[in-house]
C-alpha cells in the first residue's frame, strides 16, 4: 500500500532526523575531545554536538550507531524514489539500493551504494557483531566520522532528485 505524499515526506524527514540522532550517539561513544572540536568546525552543523554528555569510549557501540545512521539515511533515499516500499528490512534494502544505483544516471548512487556496503561489512559485521575493531582503530573511527557526509550526500540527492519529495 502506497502512503499519501505528505506521509512519505514525513517518513523521509523522520528517517533523516533519526540518522543524525544515531550519528550523534556514535560520536558520543567515541568521545574524543580534539576530534569533536575539529568536527564541529569542519563537518557538523552547529547545535548537533552542543549537548553531549560524558560517556565511555566504546568503538563497538559507536560502530553500530554509525550503522544505524547509515540505514536510516538509506531508507529515506529508497523511500524518496520508490513509495511502494516505505518500510524496508535487511536484504530488501540492499536489493532496492542496488536497483536504484543501476538505473541512475551518474555515479552518486553507486558511490552511496559502495559506502553503504562498506559500512554494512565493517561497522555492522566485523566490528559490532564479530568484535574485530581493535581499539583505537583509526579506519573504523574515520568511517564513523565520515558517516555525517554520507547522510548529507543522501539528503542533497533527495533534495535535487526529480522525486516530489525533499530532504531536510
Amino acid at each position: 500500500m502506497a502512503l499519501f505524499n505528505q506521509d512519505v515526506q514525513d517518513f523521509i524527514n523522520n528517517k533523516l532526523k533519526n540518522a543524525l540522532t544515531f550519528f550523534k550517539r556514535a560520536i558520543c561513544e567515541l568521545q574524543v575531545p580534539n576530534k569533536i572540536k575539529a568536527a564541529k568546525k569542519q563537518i557538523i552543523k552547529k547545535n548537533l554536538l552542543n549537548k553531549l554528555k560524558p560517556c565511555d569510549y566504546n568503538l563497538r557501540i559507536a560502530s553500530e550507531s554509525a550503522w544505524g545512521a547509515t540505514i536510516c539515511a538509506i531508507d529515506a533515499l529508497i523511500s524518496s524514489e520508490n513509495i511502494q516500499h516505505p518500510i524496508i528490512f535487511g536484504t530488501k534494502r540492499t536489493i532496492l539500493l542496488k536497483e536504484l544505483a543501476r538505473n541512475s544516471i551518474g555515479n552518486i548512487l553507486s558511490d552511496i551504494l559502495d559506502k553503504y556496503e562498506i559500512r554494512m561489512t565493517i561497522l555492522h559485521g566485523k566490528c559490532f557483531y564479530d568484535g574485530i575493531c581493535t581499539e583505537p582503530n583509526y579506519n573504523i573511527e574515520k568511517m564513523i566520522w565520515t558517516t555525517i557526509q554520507l547522510i548529507r550526500d543522501i539528503n542533497d540527492y533527495i533534495k535535487n532528485s526529480p522525486s516530489p519529495y525533499n530532504g531536510l
